[in-house]
């Protein structure tokens, strides 16, 4: 192939000594090659160099076996490299005719009898100059994921290392290792670290001033709305710069709350200390007790505490806002906006109710408005699916009133300081938002599996619900509040204006004329 070829085309960011090319030069190959690394021993002056134009932070490369390499690679002239690229091919007998004449200088410097005096040489030079080591080694500490210490160096030695939660004073991680060993403990959620070696306090994460990176795993409305505001909290705990990856970005970054906040874009990599990952991860059971990435069991706690727990910070409900522009009101004549639909069947309530809900609602004289993001067609209401989140934002705000469930869309609407009708009764009462809301739940129907530790939600399987699946009974929790119940419920928001936070259907009796209703 290098013999056959018209062209050898290798033009790096970073090389070692590049076998291929110098096989292509002694071909008698045309050679393109980035003029820079260690290739330059054999490549200086022959072939078809490009140009480099400097050199560029290795962090700032979008490959992930970068994300932790410390130091810089080249970056070469894109341009020069299309002009050497049209070059070679407009002048390619030229060039071809140079190259063979460079590989006989290739085969007479880099044979392998060249090679071996070289070899001879330099091992005879390290031989007559070599002193013996001192007695040090060089301990390297990164805290970017999991905390690691690497003893690298010559010095047989061993080193107790432990890992202490500085605030507790609790050994987290224990391990005994030689030079040219690392160890890493495995929590990768926020704890102020003490390292000791040898029973030698060696290294504290300190953050203050420091670039830490927080980025979200999930890219859903909900979470992305819930978790987003703790970036902000945890810049100021601790005086750090905080940058912040989110698939949402655009929905905060020009906020007054977010001004100190730097952006990034998942998949992208950046210089920092630290970088904390916000999510919910299983373990190798696939349940939610992945113990090294929360310190709690994330499906047990409100849903923003998943970000507050990873984040060493205060349990407590936060909402900075969204940066949507507000546009006119898109109806003249009252109305209210439905969430009918879900990501799972377990959170959906029945179609019919809905029927029903809405005919009340048209009653009272309001004009419904059913929001989707795919086409979920609800009879007698106006349908509105897949439009842009703006759109939707734009129709919440002006709304007299919203009725969903437990879902993104009313994670966006709490967002938009709107108070918000959550149909919900399959997770527990403070799992989402607790502030603007009317909760509308039925403990006595079946207990809440969302949030139970025992039961882990399959997202492949619509029909789940671990206590009732296949009977009658399946998604009860949902199916058990009926649409007068909401309708009482609504009808107290909005005609006497009573803010209320948790309705259990229990606890509500209808009168004889709205049974009959």
């Amino acid at each position: 192939y290098m013999k056959n070829g018209h062209v050898f085309l290798s033009c790096a960011r970073s090389e070692g000594w590049n076998l291929p090319l110098i096989e292509a030069m002694a071909c008698g190959t045309p050679a393109i090659y980035s003029a820079c690394c260690a290739q330059m021993e054999f490549a200086k002056n022959k072939g078809l160099p490009v140009k480099v134009i400097g050199e560029k932070p290795a962090l700032d490369a979008n490959y992930n076996h970068f994300n932790t390499v410390v130091g810089n690679y080249y970056e070469p002239d894109f341009e020069d490299l299309a002009r050497v690229m049209r070059d070679s091919f407009e002048n390619y007998t030229d060039h071809k005719k140079r190259a063979l004449e460079e590989a006989k200088l290739i085969h007479r410097d880099f044979n392998w009898d060249r090679i071996g005096e070289i070899g001879a040489k330099t091992l005879q030079e390290f031989i007559d100059n070599y002193k013996e080591p001192e007695d040090t080694n060089t301990i390297s500490i990164n805290y970017i994921g999991k905390p690691k210490v690497e003893i690298l160096g010559d010095v047989s030695k061993e080193y107790e290392v432990e890992f202490i939660n500085r605030e507790t004073n609790e050994v987290i991680h224990k391990q005994t290792i030689n030079n040219n060993m690392w160890t890493a403990c495995s929590k990768e959620y926020y704890i102020p670290w003490l390292i000791k070696i040898n029973n030698k306090e060696h290294s504290r994460l300190e953050l203050e001033g420091q670039r830490v990176l927080i980025s979200l795993d999930s890219n859903s409305l909900g979470d992305t709305i819930g978790w987003t505001p703790y970036a902000v909290e945890f810049a100021k705990k601790h005086k750090c710069k905080v940058i912040l990856s989110t698939f949402h970005n655009d929905w905060f970054k020009n906020l007054e709350a977010y001004k100190d906040i730097e952006w990034l874009e998942p998949g992208n990599s950046t210089g920092c200390i630290a970088h904390y990952k916000i999510g919910w991860f299983r373990d190798n059971n696939q349940k939610w007790e992945n113990f090294d990435m929360h310190p709690r069991q994330c499906n047990t706690i409100p849903m923003q505490a998943t970000s507050s727990d990873i984040l060493g910070l205060e349990e407590k409900e936060l909402n900075h806002g969204l940066d949507f522009p507000k546009g006119k009101r898109p109806y003249k004549e009252k109305y209210i906006v439905i969430g009918p639909n879900a990501t799972s069947g377990c959170k959906e309530w029945v179609y019919g109710n809905w029927v029903t809900l809405c005919k009340l609602l048209q009653q009272q004289g309001y004009k419904v408005i059913s929001l989707t993001k795919g086409e979920w067609k609800l009879d007698g209401v106006v349908n509105h699916y897949n439009q842009p989140l703006d759109v939707v934002a734009n129709y919440l705000h002006h709304a007299d009133l919203f009725i969903g469930l437990g879902s993104g869309l009313s994670w966006l609407n709490w967002a938009l300081n709107k108070h918000t009708i959550m149909i919900n009764g399959f997770s527990d009462k403070n799992h989402e938002f607790t502030s603007r809301v009317t909760r509308i739940m039925n403990d006595d129907a079946c207990f809440p599996c969302w949030t139970n530790r025992n039961f882990v939600f399959d997202a492949g399987d619509w029909d789940w619900c671990p206590i009732h699946k296949g009977t009658e009974k399946q998604h009860i929790c949902q199916k058990s509040i009926t649409p007068m119940q909401v309708f009482k419920v609504i009808k107290n928001r909005l005609i006497n204006k009573k803010l209320h936070n948790i309705y259990n259907m229990n606890k509500i009796y209808l009168t004889e004329e709205e049974k009959k209703e």
